[in-house]
């Protein structure tokens, strides 16, 4: 009996002992068998989804992405939107180095959508990037950060595919920027978000295909007398959208009548009487005019919102 106890002991210990061995060989198939799997789950993905990917990312991380398969190495290169950022690179010039030799190696397959945030006054390069989309067919293009406005507005008059044009803290100092626009004959969505305008200077905007038009932050707090006009001749357009510091005078002789306007005003940052007065006799002058511009209009002045429809 003790000697076939000692059998009994000896087996539960081997197979006690195996067991953890057998757990972990089980536990490596799985995870060696589960990696080739995600690999050829990478792999085996269609190109028209991993460009769906890929445009989500700007183009630097994209480029890095070439680790998760061979098949990824060249994709990057056939991407209809390209999106670079200057804020992924601790100096200007590699970034500008990085930016020339992608376009270099991009394929002639026509461009979508540019996406150029940029913290630099280098007129030449900037130039160079958007005649590079413009020869590429670019409908979309998206600006940020210290560009000049009107060397931007004179050059994407040559973009005769561009439809839909954004830009971002742009220098639009010269009021005259919106002028050359005119010549984008294609452009139908155009918004401008925190470039600003001086006070009392006029806004003339003529587009003979612009359809959805967005001004925020552009017009900033104003002294009495000395607000924006803005004059619109676009007679397809159909929304429009204006966020400042201060109302400002608007004619749109030129346009239909708008399917939506939104107006929304912060209130005035100089609270001395005469100022506060002159801003809602201001703020009371555009409502009056904004009433037979649009079937449906949303106002807010400061925290307070008025939602209106026009019978038309």
């Amino acid at each position: 009996m003790g000697a076939l106890n000692q059998e009994r002991s000896f087996l539960v210990s081997v197979v006690l002992t195996d067991q953890p061995w057998k757990t972990m060989m089980q536990e490596m198939k799985k995870s060696r068998t589960s990696n080739e799997f995600q690999i050829d789950r990478l792999s085996d993905l269609p190109d028209c989804l991993i460009h769906n990917i890929l445009v989500l990312l700007d183009i630097k991380t994209a480029i890095q992405t070439c680790v998760l398969s061979k098949r990824w190495n060249n994709l990057w290169t056939s991407l209809p939107q390209l999106h670079f950022d200057s804020r992924s690179f601790n100096k200007l010039t590699p970034f500008k180095k990085f930016v020339l030799n992608v376009l270099s190696r991009c394929k002639d397959n026509g461009l979508f959508s540019l996406r150029f945030f940029q913290a630099s006054m280098d007129r030449s390069f900037i130039h160079r990037v958007l005649r590079y989309a413009a020869s590429h067919g670019v409908q979309e293009v998206t600006l940020q950060h210290h560009l000049n406005g009107l060397h931007i507005a004179h050059f994407l008059c040559s973009c005769k595919s561009l439809k839909t044009l954004e830009l971002q803290a742009c220098k639009l100092s010269e009021s005259n920027f919106f002028e050359p626009l005119s010549k984008c004959v294609n452009l139908e969505n155009l918004k401008i978000f925190a470039c600003n305008v001086e006070c009392g200077k006029t806004i003339k905007l003529s587009a003979p295909r612009l359809v959805n038009l967005t001004l925020a932050g552009t017009v900033k707090n104003c002294l009495p007398g000395q607000k924006n006009q803005v004059v619109l001749c676009a007679p397809r357009l159909s929304s429009f959208f204006y966020v400042g510091g201060y109302p400002l005078a608007l004619s749109m002789n030129g346009c239909p009548i708008l399917q939506r306007m939104g107006i929304c005003l912060d209130a005035p940052s100089n609270k001395t009487q005469d100022n506060v007065e002159a801003y809602y006799s201001d703020t009371k002058n555009l409502l009056q005019e904004v009433c037979c511009y649009a079937k449906i209009i949303q106002i807010q002045l400061d925290s307070w919102e008025v939602r209106m429809q026009s019978f038309f």
